[in-house]
């Protein structure tokens, strides 16, 4: 398992405490995710449609590379290895 850093872009961070970043334990990218989800529910809710899956509009990146779909989901992690959430912003 290995101890990862997770950064929250200003838009999701009064779900998480008001935190910018925090650092999981996991195996892979999804493992991260539910982790995250468990200490933070609001925050779970933002990043996970009702069926489990990542909600179309929340971009993940992993050491600045887009990870998308289950086939990254499921990519294994290294220590100190970084996942920014980034949310789409709509508006007009």
């Amino acid at each position: 398992m290995a101890s990862i850093s997770i950064r929250l872009p200003a838009a999701l961070r009064t779900a998480a405490s008001g935190r910018s970043a925090m650092t999981v334990e996991a195996r892979t990218v999804a493992e991260a995710l539910t982790s995250l989800a468990t200490t933070h529910p609001q925050l779970g809710r933002m990043i996970f449609a009702t069926e489990g899956r990542v909600r179309p509009h929340v971009r993940l990146f992993l050491d600045g590379r887009q990870v998308t779909g289950a086939v990254d989901a499921n990519e294994a992690l290294g220590e100190g290895d970084e996942l920014r959430i980034v949310p789409a912003i709509v508006g007009g």
